[in-house]
């Protein structure tokens, strides 16, 4: 398959996406990890005019501008809270760092995973990007995770983590494309901005966190932002042709005979009408004759 290798630039941006926004963590706190990795957003809508030729109306700017003042109040009230008074300066830039890397290259996996589930089938992209992801994380996690490894904690407590997170991970990913084809990349990465909420019930009884109304009102104007940006739909300028970045170069070639074949025939059918058609200049002929 000639979109192979396509597929494999695709993988590798996403693995690094999920490697550099897990490592971020180790830095630097919740609360910047959670203003950081909103960068998705413009990143999503930004490659979305330029390569998907997407435009949006006002509806949706106004949308995505209450989803972020939602976000806003989740990280204030973080702050008042007391979630995130942790993380040494000098790492917690270098975690801020690896976090806005990792969202802005998360907005180039989605928008090309909405590409390739819109015009091909999402068991392709699953498959193939699935495929390479597997190479590269593993191969990546031997080079630079060799000696976390040998130290880590193989306990029963740990091994659960890893595999409930593995789970959930592979439940997001099968169920992702499906969402991203019934709508679009926008309006996953503006949904994806509630699951602080949940991660606060969780952290309820997990952590300990203080519960604060501010938590609720925040999730309210986030789905608030969700449903104005849904109002209207989204079109494609008619200006351009979508992007033929996974296209095979023997596909473009034919759109263009179709077209031909088409208009040939169209012509080849009005001459033929046309010539079938007796003119009054025939008849007078056949009746002299």
């Amino acid at each position: 398959m000639t979109r192979g290798w396509k597929y494999l630039i695709v993988a590798l941006i996403d693995v690094e996406a999920n490697y550099l926004v897990v490592k971020a963590y180790q830095y630097t706190t919740l609360t910047s990890i959670q203003m950081l990795d909103c960068i998705t957003i413009p990143v999503v809508l930004f490659l979305s005019i330029c390569i998907l030729n997407v435009r949006y109306r006002w509806t949706h700017i106004t949308g995505v501008v209450i989803c972020m003042v939602g976000l806003g109040g989740l990280i204030l009230v973080d702050a008042l809270t007391g979630r995130s008074d942790h993380g040494d300066p000098p790492k917690k830039l270098l975690g801020d760092m690896l976090c806005l890397l990792g969202a802005s290259l998360y907005g180039f996996s989605n928008v090309a995973e909405e590409y390739a589930v819109r015009f091909y089938t999402r068991v392709e992209f699953l498959g193939m990007v699935g495929l390479f992801a597997t190479f590269i994380s593993g191969t990546q996690l031997l080079i630079l995770e060799r000696d976390e490894l040998t130290t880590f904690s193989w306990n029963v407590e740990a091994v659960f983590l890893l595999i409930g997170f593995a789970v959930f991970m592979f439940s997001l990913y099968s169920l992702f494309p499906l969402v991203i084809k019934w709508s679009s990349a926008a309006v996953v990465n503006l949904s994806i901005l509630t699951a602080d909420m949940y991660s606060l019930l969780i952290g309820l009884f997990l952590f300990k966190f203080k519960f604060s109304w501010v938590y609720i009102l925040a999730y309210a104007i986030i789905m608030l932002g969700i449903l104005v940006y849904g109002l209207r739909p989204t079109y494609q300028s008619l200006t351009g042709g979508r992007y033929k970045f996974f296209r095979n170069s023997e596909q473009t070639e034919e759109v263009p005979h179709r077209r031909i074949k088409i208009e040939s025939s169209e012509t080849q059918r009005r001459g033929r009408s046309r010539t079938s058609t007796p003119t009054r200049g025939d008849v007078e002929q056949s009746r002299l004759s």
